[in-house]
């Protein structure tokens, strides 16, 4: 009985599962992009709702509510609100501080992201 080497049969069988994980692979990191992507989207939208509350003059708790409104799933870390003064002009810096912790096993992974936001204080 002669074999023959040039036989391609079970080829495409080992090339699949050798191009699986690589695939797989991809499709984690970009879908961990986007999910990357709206987090951040979410927390620069928080800082400027809170920005927008702390300028109307409303109380701490009311800026960190505004803060929190839109942040899920985010954990909220922390906010704070600074007056400052901007070229002469009085404005309020609001700081969102949120974290996203990775779904089980890889819990003890995650992402903590600062954002800040000014708006021009009311007189």
């Amino acid at each position: 009985m002669h074999m023959s080497y040039d036989d391609e049969r079970g080829w495409a069988s080992i090339e699949f599962a050798l191009i699986t994980p690589a695939v797989v692979f991809v499709a984690f990191v970009l879908g961990a992009v986007v999910a990357v992507a709206g987090d951040r989207a979410r927390l620069i939208a928080s800082a400027h709702t809170a920005a927008l509350a702390a300028m109307r003059g409303e109380p701490q708790a009311a800026v960190v509510s505004a803060a929190q409104a839109g942040l899920p799933p985010l954990q909220l870390r922390d906010v704070s609100v600074t007056p400052e003064r901007t070229d002469g002009i009085a404005v309020i810096r609001v700081c969102v501080i949120a974290h996203r912790s990775l779904p089980r096993p890889l819990g003890a992974l995650g992402a903590t992201w600062r954002e800040c936001a000014t708006a021009p204080r009311e007189p």
